[in-house]
């Protein structure tokens, strides 16, 4: 596996007369450098390595079974960003030994598992690589979707719609010149995000300086930008050298990104008490910032949801447990806890799988933070007539569209691994009359949703329906089937405790974790996001997939006879393919998928946060 660098060479002060390093000295999370930055009068960008390319996240792409989200406008933006997910699970099998050496030396010197992506900031578009147009020339994404326009092609890639394959070394774009801050000089920031987040890429180069193409160029390139990696508790400055305690102690006294708390966390051989020691640290700190945020301080900062640090489980951790604490009284105006309580009520670091979901994610009690790619949306849903679940409510044809606000992060082994866009809501459309078998009827049990700032439990399980498929169902009690609801789209909120207009079932069962709809250029009048009250998101198969290649890395730490490879038949499969194994796919040992292969295979706790939860306020 050969690495390349990031932009032209060679590296001096005379095609980069500015740099920035990688910094963590400023205390405040806004004011991390979490990224190098080089800026010069011009010059390229290249690939880091083989592997798909992408404008966002590549697990921010719209999901595979959708056309694309929007029609060309025939407008470029003025800058884009350029994301590299190495070439991993298509590797060569002759590379896959390298593979594992590269991702062990990484973890070893505390830089991560493996490399999530090379990020490139800033990045010109007006003039992609010749790989890259190849690549969208001959993509049978676009031509299935009829758009064969180069110009039509190069901006359905620059808005992220979809991903190339390039090679490494390739030249990618050049750096754009049209940042202000750069006086007209091209500016790039370049990024290493690794499975705890934003490492130092100098520091990642010098541990990796046998897999480099050109090592004669890395002096150069270190003593031009400079590294002060690893920074928390440095071996290099303290003596004696440092121990958990001064970890611990620094935790006390600044926020620190992941990535610096878990590098600090392998170097110092902490304990799981001294880690939730270090958690516990970082977490007093975030809560005072929250009571601001809330309203409920007056000085000091207020919270802000860093999202280029969102594999920090300790900030999530934080959020989660404020408004879980906030009791939720009959009354309105009751404050929030003052300090995190003790015992804690959210502990991530507890259990195999956690997942939380906080809608609205881009919240001010946040400090409204961007929503996760991609922004998949829905039309507003018109009733056949106004005939309403609640007459006397406020609601009125057409119904406001089904939003996808909510931002789900999945937790495993305490770390956070994924992050997606989601909707803890269910559809507008079951306030009014649906049509079932033809005829107008009233489903308004499906309007509530299960009730935000809780903590549920949820598990693997086949669903009633081949839409569904296989899912994770969401509930109170472990392994029961209910939850309590709330009908969030009705005047003051009411509670599902069956007095109601139109349902007199008290709570709701059968509530899932599974795929939702949303509009594209095939389909622009969507209005259902295929809820009754579930979580539902497209990204559905983009999560249930990252779960299960999770599930088996915990198999490969078992002896071979003892592994569990039922789940991989669902490996890598979307809603088409799903349904298929669902209505009877066979296996290649000719025998069809059995629900015991999924039920009950992944459970853990579910967190549903909602910050504006009405009886909060």
């Amino acid at each position: 596996m050969k690495i390349y660098f990031p932009t032209s060479t060679p590296y001096n002060a005379f095609l980069y007369p500015k740099v920035g390093a990688y910094d963590l000295t400023d205390p405040e999370p806004e004011n991390w450098r979490l990224k190098i930055l080089l800026e010069g009068s011009s010059f390229n960008v290249n690939a880091v390595c083989s592997g798909r390319l992408s404008a966002v996240p590549p697990w921010e792409l719209p999901a595979q079974d959708l056309a694309p989200l929007r029609e060309p406008e025939h407008v470029l933006p003025t800058s884009i960003n350029l994301y590299l997910e190495p070439n991993q699970v298509f590797a060569p099998q002759t590379d896959y030994v390298t593979s594992l050496e590269f991702f062990s030396t990484m973890e070893q010197a505390g830089l991560g598992k493996s490399v999530r992506c090379y990020v490139y900031e800033n990045i010109d578009p007006a003039a992609p690589g010749i790989q890259i147009q190849k690549q969208l020339a001959g993509n049978a994404f676009l031509k299935k979707n009829k758009i064969t326009a180069q110009r039509d092609q190069w901006e359905m890639f620059a808005k992220g719609q979809l991903a190339v394959w390039v090679n490494g070394g390739d030249r990618l774009a050049s750096a754009s010149t049209l940042d202000p801050a750069s006086l007209g000089r091209a500016r790039v920031k370049f990024g290493v995000l690794t499975s705890t987040g934003y490492v130092d890429p100098v520091a990642f180069y010098e541990i990796m300086q046998s897999y480099l193409n050109d090592s004669g160029e890395f002096d150069g390139f270190k003593n031009l930008i400079t590294s002060d990696w690893p920074f928390l508790a440095p071996a290099s400055l303290m003596v004696p050298p440092p121990t958990a305690l001064d970890a611990i102690q620094s935790a006390q006294q600044r926020l620190y990104p992941a990535p610096a708390l878990y590098e600090a966390k392998r170097r110092l051989s902490l304990t799981p008490g001294e880690w939730r020691q270090v958690a516990n640290a970082q977490k007093n700190q975030y809560w005072d910032r929250l009571l601001r945020s809330s309203g409920n301080a007056t000085s000091g900062r207020p919270f802000v949801f860093h999202t280029e640090d969102m594999g920090n489980p300790f900030q999530l951790e934080a959020a989660a447990e404020f408004y879980i604490a906030w009791p939720q009284p009959a009354t309105t105006g009751t404050a929030p806890p003052s300090t995190v309580p003790n015992p804690p009520s959210v502990d991530l670091q507890q259990g195999d799988w956690n997942i939380v979901l906080i809608d609205p994610f881009k919240h001010p009690h946040l400090g409204s933070p961007e929503l996760p790619k991609p922004d998949y949306d829905l039309t507003r849903h018109t009733p056949p007539d106004n005939i309403r679940c609640d007459p006397a409510s406020a609601l009125s044809a057409p119904f406001n569209p089904d939003t996808y606000n909510a931002g789900l992060l999945l937790v495993h082994h305490g770390e956070v691994k994924a992050w997606y866009r989601w909707t803890t809501y269910s559809s507008h459309k079951w306030e009014g009359r649906v049509k079932v078998d033809e005829v107008l009827k009233l489903q308004c049990k499906f309007g509530s949703s299960a009730t935000g700032n809780k903590n549920y439990y949820f598990r693997s399980l086949k669903g009633v329906k081949a839409f569904i498929n296989y899912a994770f169902m969401i509930s109170d009690t472990l392994d029961e089937w209910e939850v309590p609801g709330r009908f969030y789209f009705r005047d003051n909120t009411p509670e599902d405790d069956g007095s109601v207009a139109g349902d007199s079932e008290a709570n709701k069962t059968g509530v899932m974790i599974h795929y939702g709809a949303s509009a594209d250029i095939k389909n622009t009048s969507a209005s259902y996001n295929y809820s009754g009250g579930c979580f539902v998101s497209p990204d559905f198969y983009n999560l249930r997939n990252t779960m299960i290649a999770l599930y088996w890395e915990d198999q490969l730490t078992k002896p071979a006879a003892l592994q569990d490879e039922e789940l991989s038949f669902l490996s890598n499969r979307n809603q088409s393919k799903s349904k298929q194994i669902y209505n009877g796919l066979k296996m290649d040992d000719g025998t069809r998928y059995l629900q015991k292969y999924w039920n009950g295979k992944i459970k853990g706790r579910c967190l549903i946060i909602h910050p504006d939860e009405p009886t909060q306020k």
